[in-house]
């Protein structure tokens, strides 16, 4: 049983991306524990309603009933190798392609960044841009944005501007390797609605304050 949660332990911990891995780990041990207080209580209320000898008895026998399963039927078979299926090609949180064509990229403590695009949608699925850009602001926040703003154009109504501010470019690099399969469909379907000709150009800017603000020597 030790050996068995040990190789778990060690099969997740290869699967956990790293920006993730302590809330992933802190969830892990809350539910272990959880399952060994329930497993605790329904094990001593079975000693306590049949005896211990029948239920270390059932305890075995379920144990080799399910190593039966998992051995011999191959619907039941079970592997913890399940990393060999993962894909470590981050994903893109920028909505439309970005276009940095900086000569050297800032530093990774530089920043703030901003963010900027602009997009256009059919007045028919205006609603459901601004579902959608309900979940993206809750994505791009819980990603690392501290500042998330869309306005809309006053004179071509149903064009829209979108605003991220993240505290630093490391942190814009680290937002690529944040993106689970569901957000990235959020993106991809606010992507899809679109009616410009061509794909909006992204803009991303660096806060140049601490240069404005540093006081001379």
């Amino acid at each position: 049983m030790t050996v068995s949660a040990s190789e778990l332990w060690v099969a997740s911990q290869r699967a956990m991306p790293d920006w993730a891995r302590g809330r992933m780990n802190a969830t892990t041990i809350m539910v272990a524990q959880g399952a060994t207080a329930l497993g605790g209580a329904v094990w001593g209320l079975a000693a306590y309603r049949v005896g211990v000898v029948p239920t270390f008895l059932g305890a075995g026998g379920s144990g080799v009933l399910l190593i039966f399963f998992c051995r011999v039927i191959p619907a039941f078979k079970i592997s913890i190798d399940f990393t060999k299926n993962l894909t470590f090609e981050p994903a893109r949180v920028a909505i439309f392609p970005e276009n940095l064509t900086a000569g050297q990229p800032p530093a990774t403590q530089d920043g703030p960044v901003e963010i900027t695009t602009e997009f256009h949608v059919h007045p028919a699925r205006r609603s459901e841009c601004i579902a959608l850009m309900r979940e993206a602001r809750e994505i791009l926040l819980r990603n690392g944005a501290y500042r998330w703003h869309l306005y809309e154009d006053l004179r071509q109504p149903n064009k829209f501007r979108m605003e991220v501010v993240v505290p630093s470019w490391k942190q814009h690099l680290l937002q690529s390797e944040r993106l689970t399969k569901n957000e990235q469909e959020v993106i991809d379907k606010l992507r899809g609605l679109c009616i410009d000709p061509d794909p909006p150009e992204e803009w991303i800017s660096l806060s140049v304050d601490r240069e404005v603000l540093k006081k001379g020597l």
